[in-house]
Formats: C-alpha cells, sequence, structure tokens
C-alpha cells in the first residue's frame, strides 16, 4: 500500500504567502491518505509484432493512470475510510497537465483532485511521476485545503520510489504496471 503522509490541512487564505506553524495555529495539521491500489497502460516503443511494425496511427488506445484513494474517516460520513476514485486518459507519452477530479466526491462540499507530473525525466513518462493530490473542502465562511505528493517509479528494483512492477503484453497491448 502506498501511502501520501504529507497531506496538510490548513485554512485556506489567499493574502497568506507563508503556511501557519501547528503553533500559531491550532487547525494546521498532517493526514496520511493510502493508495491500495494504482495501475498505468500505455503503448511500449514497439508493437511486439513479428517485423516490429510501427504502431497504427492513430494508436489503439490512450495511457492511463488508475488508482484508489483512501482518506481518513474524518471526511466520510461514518466510522470508515473514504474511498474515491482516480482516472485519467492522455496521449502515450505525455502526462495530463491539469488537475483531474476524483469520483465519487468526498460530499457535496468537499472535492479531491489529482495532478500527475514527471519524477525522473531520464525515464518513460508513465513508469517515472509524482502523484500530487489535492482535497479543498468549503465550510461556508472559511476553506480547508489538503495537498500531498508521492513519486512512484516501475521497475526500479531497491529504490524507495519503486511501487510499481511493469510487464509487457501480447502483441499491440502495451505495458501494463500494477502496485
Amino acid at each position: 500500500m502506498l501511502r501520501i503522509i504529507s497531506l496538510l490541512a490548513c485554512p485556506l487564505l489567499p493574502t497568506v504567502l507563508a503556511l501557519p506553524t501547528a503553533a500559531e495555529d491550532p487547525d494546521f495539521y498532517t493526514e496520511t491518505w493510502q493508495i491500495p491500489r494504482i495501475n498505468v497502460h500505455f503503448h511500449t516503443s514497439d508493437t511486439g509484432l513479428p517485423g516490429n511494425p510501427a504502431w497504427p496511427d492513430p494508436p489503439p488506445f490512450n495511457s492511463t493512470i488508475d488508482f484508489d484513494l483512501e482518506l481518513p474517516a474524518t471526511h466520510a460520513s461514518s466510522s470508515l475510510p473514504f474511498k474515491t476514485h482516480c482516472h485519467a486518459e492522455f496521449i502515450n507519452g505525455q502526462l495530463p497537465d491539469k488537475l483531474i477530479e476524483c469520483a465519487p466526491q468526498p460530499s457535496d462540499r468537499e472535492v479531491v483532485k489529482f495532478h500527475v507530473r514527471r519524477y525522473n525525466e531520464s525515464r518513460r513518462a508513465e513508469m517515472s511521476f509524482s502523484l500530487d493530490v489535492i482535497g479543498v473542502v468549503d465550510s461556508g465562511d472559511a476553506s480547508r485545503a489538503y495537498w500531498g505528493d508521492v513519486s512512484v517509479e516501475g521497475n526500479m528494483y531497491g529504490e524507495e520510489t519503486m511501487h510499481m512492477q511493469c510487464v509487457g503484453g501480447a502483441p499491440m497491448t502495451g505495458m501494463t504496471c500494477e502496485m
């Protein structure tokens, strides 16, 4: 299980440039959000067919990232952790450059989104990335934001960022990485 342990919660104040410390603001704290499952699927450099022909244009599928996220029970209407699902589809080799909403959302006043960015520039984007997870709770008078990130790499044995194992499939199926 992958953990995002640096989720900071603090009031959103548009004119404040520095985050308050716990001593200055009793509402400032950290939470641990879990990622129990992550899958990535993408084209390999070749199709796997005899003679190694190029992939068709347009390609038969886009790259995808798909993961589950568990938030502490404080985000749920029960004593159990709140579970949401996050998914993005993107052009092969080009990580999405926007915030993407997960579903379902914890409530009509809280939204959870994620962003994917490159981690190790010398590796393939789909096999070396950082996940930024952002949550915003709007309580009417004030808002609270949560932010955390975790770096994820595939097939980097012995590295603390190695959270996925990636294997190629049958011809024309690309590569799948799973945690």
